[in-house]
């Protein structure tokens, strides 16, 4: 009994943690100086991040798959992670186009790249990884205090699951991503990383 609820609270807290990285909606200080940009953003996890760092309203495009937070679903879509067309994201006439190295098309990467539109792509592949991205992408939009702040909250975060976890027996977790086509968590990725601290 003990050991089954150390597994269901070890599960909860890698969720919990899981949707606190660039899912946490944040406001912009006042005093803080931030541009306002037009943001194309050609990933879930990136649009999150864009959100929690208080930006999310000067997103002009993102992915059909872009759904957290809610206000997500309300941007205009410019379709699937690998079905997004150049002239979609031209035709948004971005300031910024954030994307990642494994999830977007290399081609459509390169060929913004050569209009000349600022297009800036990320491959996280641990915690540190993301936590990286926030600071970067922060300083690029100029919220550079939101941006810190928030990854010293996550790293508050993270010291108290791994409080909390300490002598917990391991146990075996298989994250699902999608059931059907079945994709899973691998090894060597940001969710592989988070499991294993947990």
């Amino acid at each position: 009994m003990v050991k089954g609820i150390k597994v269901i609270l070890a599960i909860s807290l890698v969720i919990a943690l899981f949707n606190w990285f660039g899912c946490k909606e944040g406001k912009t200080k006042a005093n803080e100086e931030v541009a306002y940009p037009r943001i194309v953003s050609l990933a879930p996890s990136i649009t999150e991040i864009i959100f929690a760092l208080g930006m999310g309203e000067h997103l002009v495009g993102v992915t059909d798959h872009c759904n957290y937070p809610a206000l997500a679903k309300t941007k205009p879509k410019l379709g699937g992670l690998k079905t997004i067309g150049l002239e979609a994201v031209v035709s948004k006439k971005p300031d910024f186009i954030f994307a990642t190295r494994d999830g977007n098309e290399p081609n459509l990467i390169e060929n913004l790249s050569g209009l000349g539109l600022k297009v800036y792509s990320f491959e996280p592949r641990d915690l540190e990884g993301v936590l990286d991205t926030i600071i970067s992408i922060g300083d690029l939009l100029g919220a550079e205090k939101r941006a810190k702040s928030l990854v010293n909250e996550l790293r508050d975060k993270q010291k108290e699951v791994e409080q909390r976890l300490k002598g917990a027996d391991l146990v075996s977790v298989l994250l699902v991503y999608q059931r059907s086509p079945l994709i899973v968590a691998g090894s060597g990725t940001f969710a592989d990383d988070l499991i294993k601290r947990a």
